[in-house]
């Protein structure tokens, strides 16, 4: 079977459901295919964490920035 040519819906009905039922899970009581989130939470919070990610790899470049600039100006003090 050539999975690239089955579209999102023929891979899950011949692939993941099946991988489902035979896990022992009941397709009808414990599965749900679609599922809102009505006020948005999870995409507020996962939002605020790529905010909080990007402010760590500025706080990082900023600490490497000065971290060289002090290694340069200890060695240009201890040549001098």
């Amino acid at each position: 079977m050539d999975k690239k040519a089955l579209t999102e819906t023929d891979i899950r009905t011949k692939c993941i459901s099946p991988a489902i039922v035979s896990a022992g899970w009941d397709i009808h009581s414990q599965v749900y295919e679609e599922f809102s989130n009505t006020d948005g939470c999870v995409g507020a919070k996962v939002d605020r964490l790529f905010a909080l990610c990007g402010q760590q790899k500025d706080q990082l470049q900023q600490a490497g920035d000065t971290e060289r600039h002090l290694t340069n100006a200890i060695v240009e003090q201890a040549l001098s």
